[in-house]
């Protein structure tokens, strides 16, 4: 029939075409690779230089390289300063002789202006009444109980003069016994209690001996190039208007402060009051 005959050379035809394209594809991709494009060509040189930017191009031999500035940075030390006979020379750099024998009589003073018991048969045997004058000697050996007691914790304070095979020796009950400890710890003062003034500061009875130590903090001292600054807490649970509640730190209830380290070592802080509460204090 004559239109089966069309259908068949229409498809003959159309795979003929087909057939053509498939032979000429390669050659025309290999003619397309060794042309050189030029709209890329031209895109590479509007690149090298722009039209609408008003830098030049520096000129090869004009061009200097770059040198890169070195980090300046500083090895922390220790001065030479420095005693280096003995440890507690040391330590009498941050609490002077003269500065005890001042806390020796403000402790001693003390000691009378507390409250006393009423009379009775038990205030003979009553732990305030064998209060004794202490020394500089005494109050040195009484804060190197309460350094080595920061070191070695206990639940209690009792048990660092527990005798009992269950808990261990501390070397501290030698030098100095439990009572005689618990007396010192209760009547010992850093401040003038004549020259008190009604809505002082906590941090005013200590700041004679807290800028002491801030400068010899410093003095000794050599920091490196990096220091940081940061918040710390320094624990306290007793009563006291400026006590702060973070939660979040390690130490949750104590006071604030703010501190200047490096390495772990304080170079400089300030205690944070709050506004209020000082306020509050000095109406008063």
């Amino acid at each position: 029939m004559p239109s089966q005959k069309v259908n068949k050379q229409f498809s003959v035809a159309k795979m003929a075409r087909k057939l053509a394209k498939a032979k000429s594809a390669p050659i025309t991709k290999a003619k397309a690779k060794s042309a050189p494009n030029t709209k890329l060509s031209g895109q590479k040189a509007s690149s090298d230089n722009p039209p609408s930017s008003p830098l030049k191009a520096l000129d090869a031999a004009s061009s200097k390289p770059f040198n890169k500035m070195s980090k300046l940075s500083f090895e922390r030390r220790i001065s030479a300063d420095l005693p280096q006979t003995s440890l507690f020379d040391i330590f009498s750099l941050f609490c002077p002789r003269q500065m005890v024998d001042d806390w020796v009589q403000y402790t001693n003073a003390r000691y009378v202006k507390l409250p006393r018991h009423a009379e009775g048969p038990r205030t003979k045997r009553c732990r305030q009444n064998t209060w004794k004058p202490t020394s500089a000697d005494e109050i040195y050996l009484f804060l190197g109980i309460l350094i080595y007691m920061t070191v070695f914790p206990v639940p209690r304070v009792s048990l660092y003069w527990d005798t009992s095979s269950k808990t261990p020796n501390h070397p501290i009950a030698r030098f100095m016994s439990r009572d005689r400890f618990q007396l010192l710890y209760r009547n010992f003062c850093t401040w003038d209690t004549d020259a008190d003034v009604p809505g002082r500061l906590v941090f005013d009875k200590i700041h004679e001996w807290d800028e002491h130590v801030k400068s010899i903090s410093t003095l000794y001292w050599r920091p490196a190039s990096e220091i940081s600054v940061d918040e710390a807490m320094i624990r306290f649970t007793g009563r006291s208007p400026h006590t702060v509640h973070l939660p979040s730190k390690p130490i949750p209830l104590g006071y604030k402060v703010w501190v200047v380290a490096d390495s772990g070592y304080f170079l400089h802080w300030s205690l944070v009051v709050s506004c209020k509460r000082a306020w509050a204090n000095r109406l008063q």
